[in-house]
């Protein structure tokens, strides 16, 4: 579990983003000694941008208005890692994980999110 708390009322732009909080469920598997899958709930709770950009500013589209940010958003991830312990890449970790929207709770209009996918590499010396 996560959370960003926002300390000021606004920056020196006249805004403050809004608060987060966010909460995971995370379990993997190992499939034998080197490769593992992962399964992951996440939840994401955001407020509204609180505030307003304080210099000349005409607002135009959607993403122009600060109660169009934040929400309520549900993910489920699934995932892939692995390990190479032999070779010139020994003590090497990768990942992959795709992460799926499946509940959409957007604070006033905002644009569909879609899929993410995730890949990351790294050494263990």
């Amino acid at each position: 579990m996560s959370a960003t708390q926002r300390l000021e009322d606004k920056n020196a732009s006249g805004y403050a983003l809004g608060d987060i909080v966010q909460s995971t469920l995370w379990g993997s598997y190992a499939l034998n000694r080197r490769l593992s899958v992962s399964v992951r709930g996440l939840y994401t709770d955001q407020d509204t941008i609180k505030g307003a950009f304080n210099n000349t500013h005409i607002a135009i589209g959607a993403g122009d208005y600060t109660q169009n940010y934040g929400g309520r958003f549900m993910d489920v991830g699934l995932g892939l890692s692995g390990t190479i312990d032999t070779g010139s890449l020994a003590g090497t970790r990768w990942g992959v994980e795709w992460l799926q929207p499946v509940s959409d709770k957007p604070n006033d209009y905002q644009l569909e999110r879609k899929g993410t996918l995730v890949f990351n590499w790294g050494i263990h010396l």
